[in-house]
Parts: structure tokens; sequence; C-alpha cells
């Protein structure tokens, strides 16, 4: 089903380009913590670059290794030529980096067991695996997978560098888009780790800050410990469920691909620092378009984090960076680097602008605030207690480890007078993005299916506070009764942090599918009677008990083709169609599967919807009474008697 040798191939593979490429840079651009934010900054300028190359050139396996193959080479040659600095942090410390980053990654692996396969919760966001193959198959810019008409617009109403990233590494090794989407989940999660120990390590100017850095990672929510002593299930009557505020192992976990914005919008901060040191001229260009590629990056994974958050931020990190002793020379880089990110960012902008324009729901973005209290409080009262009570209540319950101090933190401490005017503007930008992305996520919400904007804008702030917690703890490790008054909040996270760990590890037992594993070989099946350009249709709704919310995981996963209509959940997210047209064809896809539907609607299904191949299995409602048999559109290609069809349409 999936391969753990493919997936750690595509995982060492990313990490191998990412920091090769990084490590040649940053020796230039941020010299003293290369190591740490190698992987991060290689992963924003190769992808950045390589995108509007592989537009160009075409994305295939030969393409794909001889990019990639060069990429490393010239960079291994870039890194022998320079000066070879001693890394910032021992190598060892990034061993305990690589075991958490683990974690986001199990929870993409299935749990095969006696009775059939399971899957941790966040398997529900990770089928965007389909957009991976897709890449894959067709390169850039992809077509949309979830959902496809005759005639209609077919881009993808999503950002997609991260994804991109991920279907270049399946195209190079011959992964498959699940396979590599674990990888590089690992692969993101560790470069996001040591970019965060690197930047504790040198503000602190002690190692200790980036083993706070990693044990502050593992910490998650009082609300599986509260849920299980205290309070009980009643824990959500009073305050809010899920998702409420993620910390970085949830989020890791479930939307890699905001993480790795994340992590752009640190570098950007970091690179927006050193434009303040006076540079050679050349350096000083490097500079700039280091920081044009990366802000681009961070954009092109998450428009939330790094084209909302960023562009609110904006100002204030202008007027902090602009009262820097250079301001002219930061005001002419800062200006050529925003000229080249706009130029790379463009065909994202026009893509984003159309399909909020097809959605026609309006503005994207609303003001709304956290809503923290739940139904045992009159809703009279909770809308006037839930604004205080994002800050009283909400962060210190999911946030507890790094809430409570790292606010402390951010607000009193200083740098040392005697630092580097570098460093005392590097605490000042990330105060900046931290107090913006809690303020995003205490008053804003977006209208576009799910609350994407005030969940992932939160995630630059979680790191912001990671790393001021990890400042003060390194910096208070001899006053010891601070210390472990700092660290009672965080021993519950820690708690939660294990527990989390097993989820992820055992899968939702309660979702256990006996019959997931063997839908490999339909699928097979479905490939061989099928081009890589033309869609399929199965039932929306297949294997739907596996997941908490209904997706289409099993085309999503095994598929390795476009889907005519991949489901209602997917759809909303992905596809730029109206509402009223998501409903309405999620209610015809499911009349078919279910036999209900009219001869006219089965064959609406070819004509309207582009459906070129369909699958219908023994687990279908329609089954017995199967109406493609009875529709002359549609002819019986292969069969397991006993268990699914597959028809081609015969015309078109």
């Amino acid at each position: 089903m999936i391969s753990l040798a493919a997936c750690a191939l595509c995982a060492l593979l990313a990490l191998l380009l990412w920091s090769a490429v990084g490590l040649a840079v940053a020796r230039h651009v941020l010299p003293d913590q290369d190591h740490g934010v190698a992987p991060a900054l290689g992963f924003a300028l190769f992808t950045a670059a390589a995108l509007p190359l592989f537009d160009r050139i075409g994305l295939t396996a030969n393409s794909a290794r001889l990019v990639i193959g060069l990429a490393i080479l010239v960079s291994f040659a870039a890194i022998r030529r320079g000066a070879r600095p001693m890394p910032a942090l021992p190598l060892w410390m990034f061993l305990p980096a690589a075991l958490l980053a683990m974690i986001p990654a199990l929870a993409v692996l299935p749990k095969i067991g006696p009775d059939g396969t399971s899957f941790a919760i966040q398997i529900f966001d990770h089928s965007k695996a389909a957009l991976i193959d897709e890449i894959a198959r067709s390169g850039v810019p992809p077509i949309n997978p979830f959902a496809g008409a005759p005639g209609a617009a077919d881009g993808l109403a999503y950002y997609y560098l991260w994804h991109f990233a991920a279907g270049m590494v399946a195209a190079a090794t011959g992964a498959t888009g699940w396979e590599a989407d674990a990888g590089l989940t690992w692969a993101t999660a560790f470069a996001s780790l040591t970019l965060m120990m690197a930047v504790a390590a040198r503000w602190s100017g002690k190692r200790t800050a980036a083993g706070w850095v990693l044990l502050l990672s593992f910490a998650v929510s009082m609300r599986p410990i509260l849920t299980r002593t205290i309070w009980g299930d009643d824990f959500g009557g009073w305050i809010t469920g899920y998702p409420g505020l993620q910390d970085w192992l949830v989020q890791a976990s479930w939307v890699p691909q905001h993480l790795a914005s994340a992590n752009c919008v640190c570098l950007t901060l970091l690179l927006l620092a050193r434009l303040g040191v006076k540079t050679a001229p050349w350096s000083s260009l490097i500079l700039a378009l280091c920081l044009s590629l990366v802000v681009a990056a961070g954009f092109e994974s998450s428009t939330y984090i790094g084209g909302i958050l960023l562009g609110i931020a904006l100002l204030p990190l202008a007027c902090f960076c602009l009262m820097t002793p250079e301001r002219w020379r930061v005001a002419i880089l800062a200006v050529l680097a925003a000229a080249i990110t706009l130029l790379l960012i463009l065909p994202f902008v026009r893509d984003q602008y159309a399909a909020t324009a097809a959605r026609g729901a309006g503005f994207p973005v609303a003001v709304s605030p956290f809503e923290v209290f739940g139904p045992r409080i009159p809703r009279d009262w909770s809308q006037w207690l839930d604004i205080p009570g994002f800050w009283l209540v909400q962060l210190p319950v999911d946030l507890p480890a790094i809430s409570i101090i790292g606010l402390w933190s951010l607000l009193t401490l200083r740098p040392a007078a005697q630092i580097a005017a570098q460093l005392q503007l590097e605490h000042r930008l990330f105060a900046i993005v931290t107090l913006v992305g809690l303020l995003i996520a205490w008053l804003l919400q977006s209208t576009i299916a799910n609350n994407d904007l005030g969940w992932r804008a939160l995630l630059p702030a979680v790191m912001g506070l990671t790393l001021f917690t990890a400042l003060f703890l390194a910096r208070t490790g001899t006053r010891r009764p601070l210390l472990w008054l700092a660290m009672a909040p965080a021993v519950i996270g820690l708690f939660g942090g294990a527990i989390y760990l097993g989820e992820n590890f055992r899968g939702d037992y309660r979702r256990i599918d006996p019959n997931f594993a063997a839908s490999q070989a339909m699928w097979a099946a479905v490939r061989r009677h099928s081009s890589a350009l033309e869609r399929v249709a199965n039932n929306p709704g297949a294997y739907g008990r596996i997941t908490v919310w209904p997706v289409n995981l099993s085309w999503a996963l095994l598929a390795d083709r476009r889907s005519c209509f991949a489901g209602h959940e997917l759809a909303l997210a992905y596809v730029a169609w109206p509402r009223a047209k998501i409903d309405a064809t999620a209610q015809l896809f499911d009349r078919v599967f279910s036999g209900t539907a009219s001869s006219a609607e089965v064959h609406a299904i070819g004509t309207d919807y582009d459906c070129r191949v369909v699958l219908l299995t023994a687990l279908d409602p329609a089954w017995n009474d199967d109406p493609f048999a009875k529709d002359p559109s549609f002819h019986l290609v292969e069969e397991d008697p006993d268990h699914w069809r597959v028809y081609r349409l015969n015309f078109l």
C-alpha cells in the first residue's frame, strides 16, 4: 500500500537538496546560523526558483532528476570553495529534532492490523496527496484533480508550492504522492525545528535554548489531560472544541504546507534584519534576491500566512527596518526584493483572485472574534466574554507551554545592550509578527470553507512564542524556583504531547476499514483503462467510515488519477465553483452511486463532468441495481465480479 523505504527516500532526498542549497547560500546571507537555517532556506530558495523553471521545461522524471542533481552538485561545490565556520549547534542536537519530526509523519502513514486499515485523524487534510500525484504526472501549473467539467476553468483554487516540491521529489524517485507527502511532512517539520533551534541559541548565546525549543515543540494543549481528569467529556460544553488554537506539533501534523510558509516568514525576518548590515554590493544583491525568493515561497505555500499575515505586518516591520543607520540601503534593497517578489507571485495572485471571484462568496476575510466559550454559557454573555477569554482562557489552555511565559518574555525581556544591532532588530521583528499572528487569530476569520486564516496565521506566532519562551528559560536556568514555576503549565502540555504521539502512532482505532487495503487492485484496473489526462468517477463517500469527516480517501491516496468530483469537502476547499453548484453536484453524485438517480442524471456525469471512466464497487448502494450497466453510454471494460466494475464512456 505504501512503502516506508520510498517515504524515507523522499525525505532524505528533500533534506539533502534543501540543506545543500540552503547551506551554500546561508554562509553568505546568514553566516552565524547557517546549519540550522539551511533546510528551511533551501526549501524556499530552490522551490521558488524551480517552479517557473519547470513551468517552462516541463516536469518529468528525467527533468526533475537533472535539475535536482545539478542543484546538489553546484551547492556542494560552492560549500567546498567557501569558508567553513563551525556550526552554531553541535550536529548531535539535530538527532532529537529528526526524531521529533517523525511524529507529524506518523499521522500520514496507515495503521494496518488484523481487522483492517485505520489512520490518524489528520489524514483528512493529507488527501491533498492527489495534488502531488497530479503535479508528478502532468507538471505545473497543475490541472485541478478534485473536479472537472468540459469547457470550465480547470485551474487549482489553492496555493501549491509545497505540493510542487513533493511532486518534484515524487517524479524524481518514482514514489507515489502519498509516499512523497509522508517524506516531506517529516522534512518540513525537521527544517522548522532546526530553524527555531538556531535562532534560539543565537538569541540567548546558549545551546540549552535549542533543547528548550524541542521540549516546547513537543508540548500540546491541556485539553487531552483536562478531558481525561477534571472535566471529562463535558469540557467542550464550557470551552469550544476542535480545532481550538493549534500548537506546533498539531499544525506540523495537519498542514505541512502552512508550516513551510511559517518557516519562510521567520526567514524573512532574519533576512530583513540582515539588510541593515553593510556588505559588499554583490553580497547585497544576493541578499535581496534571497529575500524575494523567500517571501515568494511563503506566499506560494500559504496565502494566509505568506500573504495576509505578512501583508498586515508589513507596515510596522518596515518602520523598524527603516530606523537603522543604513536606512537608505535597506529601503533600496527592500524595494528591489519586492519587485522581484511581485513578478514571481503574480500568477498565484491572479489565480487566487479569479478563484475568489468564481466562488461568488464575497470578501474572503471577515471580522469575527474567536469563539472561546461553549454552549453551557449563554450566547448573549459569551459573545462579550469571548474577547478577553481568548487571552485569559483560550491561549493558556491550548498553548500552555508557551503562551504565558512567551508573552511575558516578548513584552519584558530586552536584548542585552552589548549584542549586535542586527540581533536587537530580529527580536523586534519577531515580536511584531508574533503579535500580529495572535491578533489575526483573535479577531479575523476566512469565509471560504473553514477558518483557515485564523488557524494558520497563528503558526508564525506559535514559533515566535516558542523562541521567546526558550529565551526566557535559557536565561533563568540558574533561578530554579522561577524556572519550575514557568515550566508547570508546560509539563501538562508534555503529557498531552505523549498522548498525541500515541494517537498519531496508533490511529483512530474506532474507524477501521477491512476493505481499504484491497482497493489497490481496483485502482490498478482503473489506471489500466484510463490515461493520465482522463478523469474518473467513483462514489465520493466510498470508505467514508475511515475518516471523521467525509472525504474520498481511497481515490486521493491510491488512484493516481483525476476525479470528476472528489466530494463536497474537497470541492469547497480546492474548486472555484459557487457553493450552490458544489452542493448540487455533491447531491447528484450521491444519487448516482446510491442508485436513486434518473437515467438522464447517470448520463450527465459523463457529459457534464468529463467522467471518462467510472468505478463502481460492491460497497456502493447502486451495486445490485447497476445504473451504468443500463446506460448504453458506458461499457464494462474490467471487473472483479464480487468486488468492483470499471466502465468507460463510449463517446467524447
